[in-house]
């Protein structure tokens, strides 16, 4: 059977329309005898392996390789057909493991009770393995992804991340190349690691930009909010450890790590373009700025306000928050309101204070009220 078969049996596995020649083709194959019940084997393997396929690479060797490497030989073994060669063989097993191109596809290779040889080529019947893995890929555009442990990231153009089925469970490990912007939720008995490009990067809980391009000459990584460790997979003694507003670049040539300090929010600049969250944060700051105060009269009997800004907000930084004050009199009367310019920066996961006299020396305080009424952006 030539490669060609191969691809017009992958075409009929997926359900995909066949042309007329292809269609003739198949069906001349399906008649023969000789491959009759290794067009069943094949299709029987498919239908175990629950995998639903879009997208279908023909360059087998490398995944071929890798397979191998995941599986045991076994001794109960019903042999393929002596039609059948390695390469063809490898070709229909590149048929059942292939990794669904895409958004979140989720691919199964093998169920409980069937597996492979992994020099033979043939049926294993007594041992169970499973490879799961989910990967998520960006193209033209910024891509948002939820993880299970409730972490987020926003992925920059063409890039992925991976990780293993029983992420969140037994571990919080996956790979990254390109460029992301993690928030991460907090576990402290799983750290959440990252590995991209021969490094590795661990935090508890915090909120980071890694940018690891297969063809960049540095990975860099940025520190908005938390702790992070960075360090380099084969050096030890290449780490740093990051706080806030702090970089470290890897040199991948030299091996070594270059730490320094940022001035500006201008490395998030591309979560910025085609991002809906980003867009919903940057439009309604009030909803993403959180107040807490408390009020009390001081020695003086003016009431004086004081309280905590929290930025809520994954992407979007504010500035200049405008606060509106409202006094209001044991007879439920409203004092004039009055409005306060805090002219600080207020990035992702960052809280300010405040603090503001608001006289009312000779009146009395019964209520008060502060309310976020706006906040600049920061580009």
């Amino acid at each position: 059977m030539a490669n060609t078969m191969w691809q017009i049996l992958a075409k009929y596995l997926t359900n995909e329309p066949l042309t007329d020649q292809e269609k003739v083709a198949y069906k001349t194959t399906e008649k023969d005898p000789e491959h009759q019940e290794t067009l069943k084997d094949v299709q029987t393997i498919w239908e175990l392996s629950g995998t639903s396929a879009e997208e279908i690479d023909w360059e087998t060797g490398k995944q071929w390789d890798t397979f191998q490497s995941k599986l045991q030989d076994e001794t109960k073994v019903i042999e393929l057909r002596p039609w059948y060669k390695q390469y063809y063989w490898q070709t229909a097993a590149a048929i059942v493991i292939i990794l669904a191109v895409g958004y979140g596809v989720k691919n199964r290779f093998l169920t409980e009770s069937t597996t492979i040889s992994s020099t033979t080529g043939a049926f294993i019947t007594n041992k169970s393995v499973q490879i799961d893995v989910q990967t998520y890929q960006s193209t033209d555009s910024v891509k948002e992804i939820r993880l299970p442990d409730g972490s987020q990231i926003w992925l920059n153009k063409y890039s992925t991340i991976s990780y293993s089925s029983d992420f969140g469970r037994n571990n919080r490990r996956i790979t990254l190349s390109g460029e992301g912007f993690f928030v991460i939720e907090k576990d402290k008995t799983k750290p959440f690691i990252i590995q991209a490009g021969g490094t590795e990067t661990k935090v508890l809980g915090t909120s980071f930009d890694l940018k690891a391009y297969t063809d960049d000459k540095n990975i860099e990584l940025t520190v908005v909010t938390g702790k992070v460790e960075f360090s380099d997979t084969k050096n030890d003694s290449q780490k740093a450890i990051l706080l806030p507003k702090q970089k470290a670049t890897f040199k991948k040539q030299e091996r070594i790590i270059k730490q320094s300090t940022v001035a500006s929010m201008s490395f998030l600049q591309w979560t910025e373009s085609n991002n809906a969250t980003y867009l919903h944060e940057i439009r309604s700051p009030k909803q993403f700025i959180v107040n807490t105060f408390s009020w009390k009269k001081n020695g003086l009997n003016q009431t004086v306000v004081e309280g905590t800004l929290t930025n809520r907000a994954s992407i979007a930084s504010y500035k200049d928050i405008e606060l509106i004050y409202r006094i209001y009199t044991k007879k439920g009367t409203e004092k004039p309101t009055k409005v306060f310019i805090i002219p600080k920066h207020l990035i992702p996961g960052q809280t300010i204070n405040y603090k503001y006299n608001l006289g009312n020396m000779f009146g009395t305080t019964a209520r008060v009220t502060v309310e976020v009424k706006n906040a600049g952006i920061i580009h």
